[in-house]
């Protein structure tokens, strides 16, 4: 009975965390506003690697010329702050070494308050993984509650983007699924 029971509540809590998300942009109604802060392009694209692990229709192409930002504008729910979130999770590939070795991928994630957009936050740690072309790969990102916290004391509007800033110089990737990770998920 021990056992069913344990089985049970492990079930709950997983079908629950499942919920826990907020999908800022899967790209499948369009770019939604997604643009290159800085140093590159970017343009939504069929999903050039559809397999098992992304099965998406529609994906977020970006080349790269010098370790580009891409904006992803989004909203929170009514009555939500960034710090309800623990972090951000995406899907990236890269579909052109541009004649790198490809072997690590390493990205930063900010925060910008559209209405000021010399206002940013770099809240994220980095995240390190190895890089293999044409694969998609999951990559987490936690928030610094102290920097987002500092932050978002200071005067902001509720119009903001996250920044994705991939390290290579250049190359060139697909992005999808960006959601935006509840605490209570990983309680």
């Amino acid at each position: 009975m021990r056992k069913l029971l344990t089985l049970l509540s492990l079930f709950f809590v997983v079908a629950v965390s499942a919920n826990n998300t907020l999908v800022v942009n899967d790209f499948e109604a369009g770019a939604n506003g997604a643009a290159n802060a800085w140093g590159g392009s970017c343009e939504w694209i069929d999903n050039p690697l559809n397999d098992a692990s992304n099965s998406s229709s529609k994906v977020l192409k970006v080349t790269s010329t010098e370790t580009a930002a891409t904006e992803l504008p989004f909203s929170l729910p009514e009555g939500k702050t960034l710090l309800d979130y623990i972090g951000v999770r995406l899907q990236l590939a890269i579909i052109d070494a541009c004649g790198e070795n490809i072997h690590w991928v390493g990205c930063d994630l900010g925060v910008q308050n559209n209405n000021n957009l010399s206002n940013k936050c770099w809240p994220a740690t980095s995240s390190w993984q190895t890089g293999e072309l044409n694969t998609w790969m999951t990559l987490d990102f936690f928030f610094d509650e102290s920097t987002l916290s500092a932050w978002l004391a200071t005067e902001q509007s509720d119009d903001m983007s996250l920044l994705v800033k991939v390290g290579r110089q250049k190359f060139i990737y697909v992005i999808d699924n960006i959601e935006l990770l509840e605490k209570t998920q990983y309680v």
